[in-house]
């Protein structure tokens, strides 16, 4: 049976949009920035006071310039401009995901409806604000729905349910009023 569920009219801000890349790229590359500045600590300590002085720079100097190459990097991708844009998401339990955006302005129309199939979703991740869908490709690839998006808790009961994640419900954030799935 294919019952669309249509979510409210929303949008990520590039704030909140980054934020999300840079948890997913801190959770798995934290260790590139930190060992060198421990590792010139450890020296400092040990050897030369020098390269206290050299962890400094790496941490105020040249992770900062990377950070930035990372977010040029990220902000210019599809993906942020679907994060951004002002659309709704038609859910079907059957066909996948259409993000149907809304017109830009007066004079400018809407760019096309996009489709994404269940098969090109991965997980689904329950976080305290929004609903961080992740898509098949790259490990940035996700769409970020916020829970004021998906109205009140029946809402958002069916929406666990239709994309088949109701497992889910109660394992993250404040977000989904953990009593959900009590009746």
């Amino acid at each position: 049976m294919d019952t669309p569920f249509e979510t409210g009219i929303h949008s990520t801000n590039s704030y909140q949009y980054m934020r999300a890349v840079a948890e997913v790229w801190s959770g798995r590359w934290w260790w590139a920035i930190a060992l060198p500045v421990v590792t010139c600590f450890a020296l400092g300590m040990a050897l030369n006071i020098a390269f206290v002085f050299m962890a400094f720079i790496i941490a105020f100097l040249i992770v900062p310039v990377v950070i930035m190459f990372l977010y040029f990097y990220h902000a210019i991708t599809p993906e942020a401009r679907m994060a951004i844009l002002n659309k709704r998401l038609r859910i079907s339990p059957d066909s996948g995901i259409d993000v149907i955006y809304e017109p830009l302005g007066d004079d400018a129309p809407a760019p096309e409806t996009e489709h994404v199939p269940w098969s090109d979703v991965t997980a689904i991740e329950y976080r305290d604000r929004d609903v961080m869908m992740h898509l098949s490709g790259s490990r940035y690839r996700f769409m970020l729905l916020p829970y004021e998006a998906l109205g009140d808790t029946d809402r958002r009961r069916l929406f666990a349910t239709l994309t088949g994640y109701p497992h889910h419900v109660t394992a993250y954030g404040s977000g989904l009023n953990n009593d959900m799935t009590k009746k």
